[in-house]
């Protein structure tokens, strides 16, 4: 889950590094479950993580069973990055 970037940040950071995988292993596990509870998860400098319940149709029934699923969105994403104005040709 979590990436050898991620781990050099955490790194730079000072923490040790077998600690930083760790750490943040618990730190998503905790994320997925406020999410899965139906819970926003606010990052700062990120935006907001939402995993709404929503039905979804068992193809093959002709849509006589569903089953309840949630998938996670980001909404209001943060600019994290802006660049400067460049011509565009027409």
């Amino acid at each position: 889950m979590i990436t050898r970037g991620m781990i050099d940040r955490l790194e730079e950071a000072g923490v040790p590094r077998e600690d930083a995988a760790a750490q943040a292993e618990r730190v998503f596990a905790a994320m997925r479950a406020e999410l899965q509870a139906g819970r926003t998860v606010p990052i700062d400098g990120i935006g907001r993580l939402v995993a709404p319940s929503k039905p979804v149709w068992i193809p093959g029934t002709r849509r006589t069973r569903a089953l309840e699923q949630r998938k996670v969105a980001l909404k209001h994403g943060t600019v994290i990055e802006k660049g400067e104005p460049y011509a565009v040709r027409a």
